[in-house]
């Protein structure tokens, strides 16, 4: 598995990637990288970010289906907990 401090560096780089596209730019090779910062090919950058995010939607469906969904307790309450 991968800790949740590769993700989020995965989804980081994902995220310079995608404001360099869309403010005209070009994506630096250095953001090009598996979740082991190995470089890797655009092609398997943009599929280890498609399966993040699968892997991300079905972990939070899980999580709702048995109650635990950290988002829906703010709804239910009114309060995100943080002060």
């Amino acid at each position: 598995g991968c800790s949740r401090r590769q993700v989020f560096r995965q989804f980081m780089r994902a995220y310079d990637a995608r404001s360099a596209i869309v403010h005209g730019g070009t994506v630096k090779e250095a953001l090009l990288k598996a979740l082991d910062g190995e470089p890797v090919s655009m092609k398997d950058f943009v599929l280890s970010i498609e399966t993040l995010m699968r892997q991300a939607i079905v972990k939070a469906t899980m999580a709702h289906r048995r109650g635990r969904c950290a988002i829906c307790a703010v709804f239910r309450t009114g309060s995100s907990g943080i002060s």
